[in-house]
């Protein structure tokens, strides 16, 4: 019995139960960490409630403030051959949920096993809507379903991701 319980033990190490980190833990002062994704025109026929050709979600910490950052850039496919860029910055909390100020939505991020970056749509403003400009309605990335409900995004080289913008830190 005792080799049974060795050999047991040898195949579910404490490795076996290991919970991904958050990815704010890879970020360091002099260097964020980003994660993208671009779908190619075989995948968004695929995903007909797709619109989300393009995404990168750039993840920093502001020391000054002691905040956890995440800049995400996106590309939506419009008409045949014509894209619209927009970028949002949210903020993120201790479990990895990121949201736009003034009530603009959020989302939930997460590492894989695989390394992957689980990005979960709840719904958030990746331009204006909190301007409080007249006529500033905002746009809205919703979460549909088999759509732009999540995304899964691989880690990109370092010169994807440059140090956060100064302006971050005012």
């Amino acid at each position: 019995m005792g080799k049974t319980l060795i050999a047991f033990l040898m195949i579910v190490s404490p490795s076996s139960f290991a919970v991904a980190n958050s990815v704010f833990d890879k970020v360091t002062a002099d260097q964020p960490v980003c994660y993208g994704r671009e779908y190619s025109s075989t995948t968004l026929k695929s995903r007909s409630k797709q619109t989300v050709q393009k995404i990168q979600a750039k993840f920093s910490h502001d020391p000054q403030y002691n905040q956890n950052i995440m800049t995400v850039e996106i590309t939506l496919t419009e008409k045949k051959n014509f894209f619209k860029n927009y970028r949002s910055l949210l903020f993120c909390d201790k479990d990895d949920r990121c949201a736009v100020e003034c009530d603009g939505g959020s989302v939930n991020v997460s590492l894989q096993p695989d390394g992957r970056l689980l990005v979960k749509n709840n719904g958030f403003a990746i331009q204006g809507g909190c301007s409080g400009e007249e006529g500033d309605e905002g746009t809205i990335l919703q979460p549909t379903r088999g759509g732009d409900d999540q995304f899964k995004l691989v880690r990109l080289p370092s010169a994807f991701c440059q140090k956060s913008p100064d302006y971050l830190r005012e």
